[in-house]
């Protein structure tokens, strides 16, 4: 199941936007865009879990390479085993519910006690805001099985209840979108550097206009 959903988040799409041909190795990888594009459709972002702790998940996920020239695909993106790392290491960073604690609310999964939560049925999201340090877990002898179960629990259940049918065009048509706003917020950046420059070189005039300072 799980390689069903790498597959379909791992849309290969190439710097033009453009799916890259079957077959070819970059289809068959995992870049950080689809990577949170996945995170989001499964509504695993909150206040413990940030797209910063995802970002972080995926990069100590990807795979060495010795050639960052020649092996770029290998090093920015996840395979699907790196995948499943880091799927594994969301468990560190994002508390769950037990096994315990979906008992005691009468939760039939970890997708129904969110539900209920969210429905004020009961305050169990309290028992899990502790501070979780991901170095004491990722270090911790504890079997990694029972959380990593309620987690794709989760996804599973999150991505087969979604009100939208995601297609792999929708997903492009998301992920592309994502692209062309990051390259016009980069656009915009090296503008406004430029025009940061400029004003320096003509020994701070604008600057100082700006910031009321006498010219005299």
């Amino acid at each position: 199941m799980l390689h069903t959903v790498y597959e379909f988040y791992a849309c290969g799409l190439d710097s033009n936007g453009k799916q890259d041909e079957a077959g070819s190795n970059r289809s068959l990888l995992l870049s950080l865009d689809e990577w949170t594009q996945f995170l989001t459709d499964c509504d695993l972002f909150d206040e413990d879990f940030t797209r910063e702790k995802a970002v972080l998940c995926f990069k100590w996920s990807q795979m060495y390479v010795t050639d960052e020239v020649k092996r770029a695909e290998t090093l920015l993106h996840l395979n699907f085993v790196d995948f499943l790392e880091a799927i594994g290491r969301v468990c560190t960073m994002k508390p769950l519910p037990t096994p315990e604690i979906l008992k005691a609310y009468n939760s039939r999964s970890v997708a129904h006690f969110y539900s209920q939560a969210d429905e004020d049925l009961h305050a169990g999201r309290e028992l899990l805001r502790r501070p979780l340090d991901w170095q004491e877990e990722e270090s911790s002898t504890a079997p990694l099985r029972p959380v990593l179960e309620s987690l794709i629990s989760l996804i599973l259940e999150r991505l087969s209840a979604s009100e939208t049918q995601l297609t792999r065009k929708e997903l492009r048509t998301r992920l592309l979108a994502k692209q062309k706003k990051r390259e016009r917020m980069r656009a915009a950046q090296m503008t406004k550097q430029r025009a940061g420059h400029d004003g320096s070189a003509s020994g701070g005039f604008l600057s100082q206009l700006i910031e009321g300072r006498d010219l005299v």
